[in-house]
């Protein structure tokens, strides 16, 4: 009897073990085995297997690569976000806009682009009247020179003497006329003729906004005036189609080239430039004022 009770509790214990059989732990999923360097063609980089595999799954390499996609993916179009070369001659503009700029032309690339023919004389502007300039020019010029021959920089003979000199023609018609510098000049993007003008003189009155028509387009260079050609005859076409466009065109476009000190003066009749290569200095402001006039009235 007694061997049979411990039998039935031992039976007991063995259903209820293999009724509630114990849980087992969650399976992990199987990592899948890494190719071998002969599977994927790395030749001899070692028994671990794949070294750009390895180097994705590294998570420090992951953010550096992900930082600089977003870098490129959101500054593509801003070129202060973007290195420069010296050799970079185009400009970008917001939302992907290409322009050339007025200084990519020569003056042998512009002649060329626009099929201009060039006439070249000596003194056309001489026989010019001069104009007496005003007591306030003269003493604000004899301060200034000093200083713009000092420093030599383009910016400021354009600052200390070139605008001067234009505020002075402002003044001597009354303000009928309006003078611009450093403005976007955008008349024909294909052609090339869009940038950033130096000085531009329009014979409307409007001060605020520039208006057509357009008559003289003025260009600083530091030492060289002929560096300024290419530039100064781009501005003078684009003027020329600005003005055809606003139907407020005029026979004839001027230009200048000047270093502060020395000015060199163009006119641009149809296909036809004129220039003159006959040099004319600061320290005669009255003609140089004089033919600056004479532009305006277009009599040049």
């Amino acid at each position: 009897a007694e061997g049979r009770a411990q039998g039935i509790a031992e039976g007991k214990a063995e259903g209820r073990a293999q009724g509630k059989p114990k849980a087992s732990p969650r399976e992990k999923p199987k990592a899948s085995p890494r190719a071998s360097p002969s599977a994927t063609g790395s030749g001899q980089r070692g028994m671990d297997g794949d070294w750009t595999q390895q180097r994705k799954d590294n998570p420090l390499t992951n953010r550096r690569h992900q930082a600089r996609h977003r870098h490129h993916r959101n500054n593509w179009y801003r070129p202060w976000a973007r290195p420069q070369t010296a050799t970079n001659t185009k400009v970008f503009y917001p939302k992907g806009e290409l322009r050339m700029p007025y200084s990519n032309f020569t003056f042998d690339s512009v002649r060329e682009t626009f099929q201009l023919e060039t006439v070249q004389t000596r003194g056309t502007f001489s026989d010019t009247e001069p104009v007496k300039p005003s007591a306030y020019l003269t003493e604000g010029l004899k301060r200034n020179v000093p200083f713009a021959v000092a420093i030599g920089t383009e910016k400021a003979k354009s600052e200390l003497l070139v605008v001067n000199i234009l505020v002075e023609l402002c003044v001597h018609f009354d303000y009928r006329i309006s003078l611009f510098s450093g403005i976007d000049f955008n008349v024909d993007d294909e052609k090339g003729l869009a940038g950033v003008c130096g000085f531009l003189v329009s014979l409307s009155a409007d001060q605020v906004s520039l208006k057509a028509p357009a008559i003289i387009l003025v260009e600083a260079k530091r030492d060289n005036l002929t560096d300024g050609l290419g530039q100064c005859i781009a501005e003078m076409v684009a003027a020329q189609r600005f003005n055809a466009e606003k139907g407020n065109d005029i026979p004839c476009i001027y230009g200048a080239t000047t270093t502060g000190i020395d000015w060199l003066f163009l006119k641009l009749v149809g296909q036809q430039l004129h220039i003159d290569l006959a040099t004319y200095t600061i320290e005669r402001c009255d003609k140089l004022l004089g033919i600056l006039a004479s532009m305006v009235s277009q009599k040049a």
